[in-house]
């Protein structure tokens, strides 16, 4: 697997001036995304390359049980297509 995005982890950061909006930012102080003005949002874009590495392990332990090709299979390889930008 081959990451192209900003490796994780990725931690949601109050904006210094003021509670909102928030930032994301990855390791060594590199902001990933700004501007967000929900919440939930930001919860949500920092938790991805978690998610992202979580669905691999989900599709591996799958293929593992014979079942590479269930429904819960194929709808963790779209997510990761649409995260990864392979959905295009």
């Amino acid at each position: 697997m081959t990451t192209r995005h900003t490796p994780g982890p990725w931690t949601a950061k109050q904006h210094p001036y003021g509670a909102k909006p928030w930032l994301i930012e990855a390791e060594g102080a590199h902001y990933v995304a700004a501007s967000i003005t929900q919440d939930a949002d930001a919860a949500l874009i920092a938790a991805a390359p978690d998610m992202i590495s979580a669905l691999h392990r989900c599709i591996a332990a799958l293929a593992a049980n014979d079942a590479p090709n269930c429904e819960a299979a194929k709808e963790a390889r779209a997510a990761i297509a649409l995260a990864t930008g392979a959905a295009q």
